[in-house]
Formats: C-alpha cells, sequence, structure tokens
C-alpha cells in the first residue's frame, strides 16, 4: 500500500495519497497489526532479557505510535502572504481555515541563483513573527533548506506570486506525533549502537566465529 501511495502522490498529489492510503480504514488497521504483532512478538521471544533487543523492538514501536499520532492529530496546509501583509490564518488541506496563536508578517521575498546562471539556489521569505501572548516579536527567514519553528507549528518555503511580491508558505501543525516519532528514532540510535556490544548477540557471535577461524588458520 505504502508502494501504490508513492505512485499515486507522484501522479495525482499529497491530498489524494492521504485521502486514498495513508488515512484509509485498511491501512490504519495493517498499521495497528503490525504495531500489535511486534508487542507480541516482544513478549513471545522475551526480549526483554537482552535490554538492546527490547529497546530496539520498543523504538519501532514509537516510530509507529508517533507517525499515527501524526495522522490522527496532525494538520497541514498553506499560508500565503503579501509583502508587508500580516496574518494569523492558514488553510488547511481540507479547505478549512485555521487561527494561528501569533501573526506572520511577510516582509521580503527572494530568490537566489547560481553564479551565473539564471537557475534558482534557493527561495527566500524574509518574516516577522509576532507573539501577543509572550510578548515575542521577532525576525526569522524561511528558506528551501531553513524550517521556521514555533510553538508546534512548522513552516516551510513552498512557493511564490509569479510577481515575486509574495510568498506561499507551507504549514504543519503536529505537537504530539514529532515528539514521539523523535523519541523512536533516537532510541534506535541507541539499541543500535547497544545491541553490536550486547552479550550473546549475533554481532559478537558473528566476531568470536573469526577469531576462531583465525586461530585455526
Amino acid at each position: 500500500m505504502m508502494a501504490a501511495a508513492t505512485v499515486i502522490e507522484k501522479l495525482y498529489g499529497s491530498a489524494q495519497a492521504l485521502s486514498l492510503v495513508y488515512h484509509s480504514p485498511v491501512f490504519i488497521a495493517l498499521w495497528a497489526v503490525a504495531a500489535i504483532s511486534g508487542v507480541a512478538l516482544m513478549l513471545l521471544r522475551h526480549t526483554f532479557r537482552k535490554p538492546f533487543t527490547f529497546l530496539l523492538h520498543i523504538s519501532l514501536v514509537l516510530i509507529l505510535a508517533g507517525a499515527l499520532l501524526t495522522m490522527l492529530t496532525g494538520t497541514s496546509g498553506i499560508m500565503e502572504l503579501r509583502r508587508g501583509e500580516t496574518s494569523a490564518q492558514w488553510i488547511s488541506d481540507q479547505g478549512m481555515r485555521q487561527k494561528l496563536p501569533f501573526k506572520i508578517t511577510l516582509i521580503d521575498f527572494s530568490i537566489e541563483y547560481y553564479p551565473g546562471t539564471k537557475s534558482p539556489s534557493d527561495y527566500i521569505s524574509k518574516v516577522t513573527l509576532s507573539d501577543s501572548g509572550s510578548g515575542i516579536s521577532s525576525e526569522h527567514t524561511i528558506s528551501m533548506n531553513n524550517i521556521l519553528k514555533y510553538r508546534g507549528y512548522r513552516f516551510y518555503q513552498s512557493s511564490y506570486d509569479d510577481d515575486m511580491r509574495g510568498s506561499v508558505l507551507a504549514v504543519s501543525h503536529d505537537p504530539w506525533g514529532v515528539p514521539v516519532t523523535y523519541s523512536g528514532y533516537l532510541l534506535l540510535l541507541i539499541s543500535m549502537a547497544g545491541f553490536f556490544f550486547q552479550k550473546n548477540s549475533g554481532f559478537r557471535a558473528a566476531i568470536k566465529r573469526l577469531k576462531d577461524h583465525g586461530n585455526t588458520l
């Protein structure tokens, strides 16, 4: 289904892939079965006796849980701004108008080119973020490789107006899924590093076989 979603997204866009595959009841059910099967396997094989093997399985469950939280609670869409315009609203992928707990003002938009060519190397939006609740007012640069992160919201450079006096920002709000997913990846890194040094691990057994083989030569 994920392979099919990749093809659908390429041909018809992300919205169709989300609607037909990622948010479909069948895909969610398969997702849940994968997570439950992983937990059952841990219990049946008593992986808790091998700490890093156990943590490795837990990290995969966390990654799946984080992705599920993103799907169930995360929202995304776009925010269109003209130069000098201030707004606290954006449009979700479902076409619903959403309100930010702060305001964004587009100061300027520009395109950088590769030296000596007319090929764009970067799209840059300079914005001011104003949060009346906390009294924060700060300037930020949003580009293809620079994301603005604030209060669980992420702003990416998505597109721009033809007259180059307006910018289109992709907006993502996922306060629960991202922390859980990142925790899963961090735990995955730790468990994989520890797995190599775990007693009776496959890695150490392979090293021992190599040593034994070397001693017989």
